[in-house]
């Protein structure tokens, strides 16, 4: 069964990570390459595109939508293979 994928809202974000850090990656789908290289560069093995944060948004999301199904038994088990910028992410970089 494919659980189709779905954003993250930022109150679902919120119970990980610091507005600060939210914001920070939104704020990265307005800027060009050349500024999310610099970024890039300030973090720990991250790269950035200008889908980063959509990606991002996409992954986490999804990950809790196959959660919440599986703990509301409407599907026994999931895998979800996400790997989506800043999966080392804590919650505040």
């Amino acid at each position: 069964v494919r659980v189709p994928a779905r954003a993250a809202t930022e109150a679902e974000l919120q119970c990980v990570h610091t507005e600060k850090h939210i914001a920070g990656v939104i704020k990265t789908r307005g800027m060009e390459q050349g500024e999310l290289d610099t970024l890039a560069a300030q973090l720990d093995s991250v790269y950035l595109c200008p889908e980063s944060a959509q990606a991002a948004l996409l992954a986490a999301g999804s990950v809790i939508e196959a959660t919440k199904r599986v703990s509301k038994g409407v599907i026994k088990s999931a895998v979800c293979v996400v790997r989506p910028p800043g999966h080392h992410a804590e919650p505040d970089r």
